[in-house]
């Protein structure tokens, strides 16, 4: 579609800015994203400032490396990903990866081709972004409100006991109410003066 190749094209331009020097080099450093470029044996082939930042890599330690040996957790699924962007089509979601001190990190991850002159599909590049604190921060909420939930429920479980109590204390006053209408009725006939009686 048109929307598509508009977005290929554009990640092309990103690609030139990523080989160039100079002030597109510069603007591309500026980029607040890890910016990667790979060939289509998933070596590294640029590493933007924002991945070196994220991954804790520089430069001249990932450049000529294999991505997924870098950054890739040991159980990180493929999902079909290279299949799709060597196909020339672009790939997003999230992605579990690894910095360079051991620690997991969660990305969102938005791959897309680069294209030669001839549209022949050359290598991939690769913007992430650090999702981790935001799902930790969406699953601690998930949490609260589940713990609160169940502190309602267990509320709403006492309520209804003592409801349920209340009831069944009820009908257990009533002989006493009547006993006591009884005694007030004997009461008033003793006080009542007695017929035939001077």
């Amino acid at each position: 579609t048109g929307s598509s190749t508009s977005r290929r094209t554009g990640y092309s331009r990103l690609m030139a800015g990523l080989s160039a020097e100079g002030d597109d080099r510069r603007l591309l450093d500026q980029v607040p994203a890890a910016v990667v470029a790979v060939d289509l044996e998933h070596v590294i082939t640029r590493w933007s400032p924002g991945a070196e930042a994220l991954y804790g890599w520089t430069d001249e330690q990932a450049v000529g490396r294999s991505v997924r040996e870098l950054i890739f957790a040991s159980d990180t699924p493929d999902d079909g990903i290279a299949a799709q962007t060597h196909s020339g089509r672009i790939w997003e979601g999230e992605v579990l990866v690894r910095h360079r001190d051991g620690h997991r990190l969660l990305v969102f991850v938005r791959n897309a081709p680069v294209l030669d002159d001839h549209g022949a599909v050359v290598g991939v590049v690769w913007v992430s972004v650090d999702v981790t604190n935001v799902r930790r921060l969406e699953a601690d909420r998930e949490a609260a409100v589940s713990a609160l939930g169940a502190r309602f429920d267990q509320t709403a479980g006492r309520i209804a006991s003592l409801q349920h109590l209340t009831a069944a204390l009820v009908p257990a006053r009533a002989p006493a109410d009547g006993a006591t209408a009884v005694l007030d009725g004997s009461k008033a006939g003793l006080a009542a003066p007695a017929v035939g009686l001077p």
